[in-house]
């Protein structure tokens, strides 16, 4: 997504921040695994980006509520694809 990431290093990462907009739409979807932080984190961040984005997790991740970030984001005009459910975007 054009963020430039650097290491691990001595057990360390360097993010480079490219800014709100400076974000670049993904080439394929994003695998967030188990990680329901990622997916809620990742949903509220990537709605206020021009290009479209596809988050996918595991069984567990795709079976957990998520209308607590869904709902606040389409009342603010936020769209969604065909799989909006009340499980994941």
């Amino acid at each position: 997504m054009g963020v430039l990431i650097e290491g691990p290093e001595d057990g360390r990462l360097i993010i480079h921040g490219v800014g709100l907009h400076g974000l670049t739409e993904p080439a394929r979807e994003l695998d967030l695994g188990n990680s329901g932080t990622s997916m809620r984190l990742m949903t509220g961040l990537l709605s206020a980006q021009e290009f479209k984005s596809r988050l996918v997790g595991d069984e567990s991740l795709s079976s957990r509520p998520m209308r607590r970030v869904t709902v606040p984001l389409l009342e603010m005009g936020q769209t969604f694809g065909q799989r909006l459910t009340e499980l994941r975007p």
